[in-house]
């Protein structure tokens, strides 16, 4: 991963407010949901359908739960 995009990230997140919820998904021909709550962060990938046209065959919901997938800006 390009260590700008890594800084930016960081940046943005650190901007944020204690107490902000905030996600990181990644896509290109798959959907990464990023569970980043526990102490080692998890992906969890999707793999988009190359005839997928506006939906996926899934519910991102059933992928990882919303509470799951955005976490806490903690102050630190």
């Amino acid at each position: 991963m390009d260590v700008a995009l890594i800084f930016f990230v960081l940046s943005s997140i650190s901007a944020l407010a204690p107490g902000s919820l905030f996600g990181l998904a990644t896509f290109s021909h798959k959907l990464g949901l990023y569970d980043v709550q526990g102490p080692i962060p998890v992906v969890k990938n999707v793999f988009i359908p190359p005839d997928a046209e506006e939906t996926l065959p899934i519910e991102l919901e059933d992928v990882m739960p919303l509470l799951q997938f955005l976490a806490p800006v903690c102050s630190s």
